[in-house]
């Protein structure tokens, strides 16, 4: 997908374009797991220890699934700065493939 700048686009589409009545846009902080997230250079996205220990990297994604389940015409679209770090491909690879269709 190009720009009209010539620039390659970094999004490119989960699955083919598709109509659908109702749009989810999902965020991933403070909806598949808790907000309190971090980026480090080198160890990657984390949960912070301090204000989310206990808690880990989409451990809600099951509860979404299992709303989403009875509505699988909803379509997906993934709002989220995970989109840029670590990136939209690397970030679909960490959702289960229910919701990646």
């Amino acid at each position: 997908m190009a720009l009209s700048s010539g620039q390659i686009s970094p999004y490119l589409p989960a699955s083919t374009p598709r109509s659908a009545d109702v749009v989810l846009y999902l965020d991933l902080d403070g909806v598949v797991h808790h907000e309190k997230v971090l980026w480090h250079p080198r160890k990657g996205i984390y949960m912070s220890p301090y204000e989310a220990a206990g808690h880990s990297l989409f451990e809600w994604v099951p509860f979404l699934e299992s709303v989403l389940q009875p509505h699988p015409a909803v379509a997906l679209v993934l709002s989220s700065t995970w989109c840029i770090r670590p990136g939209y491909s690397a970030t679909l690879k960490r959702l289960p493939a229910s919701l990646r269709a």
